[in-house]
């Protein structure tokens, strides 16, 4: 009985993950998800908006770009305050003191 009751658990917890009733996502599989469109041909993505959070030892520091949307990111320097606006410009990636995809930045701009 144990072990029927075990393949059911099993077999609800992969249907529950294989849930289809959900829209597809509209997020474009060359930018990580980022939804963003300026993506030059050597694969680099720009964001440009404002820093939204500092990070954390979990989480990497996010901006808000002018859409409304968070995006994390790895590489930017601590003189860029919350508020700040920036254009990065880097790959998607992913790094050992974040969690998920971020973009790694390879380039900042202010203003």
């Amino acid at each position: 009985m144990g072990r029927i009751v075990s393949a059911l658990a099993i077999a609800v917890m992969l249907a529950a993950c294989n849930d289809s009733r959900e829209p597809p996502s509209a997020q474009t599989e060359t930018d990580g998800g980022l939804g963003v469109s300026a993506q030059d041909q050597s694969g680099l993505i720009t964001l440009t908006g404002v820093r939204h959070s500092k990070g954390n030892a979990v989480d990497c520091p996010e901006i808000r770009t002018d859409d409304g949307r968070l995006h994390p990111v790895k590489g930017l320097t601590a003189d860029i305050a919350i508020g700040d606006r920036v254009t990065l410009r880097g790959a998607m990636g992913v790094s050992t003191t974040c969690k998920g995809r971020v973009l790694i930045v390879e380039s900042i701009e202010r203003g």
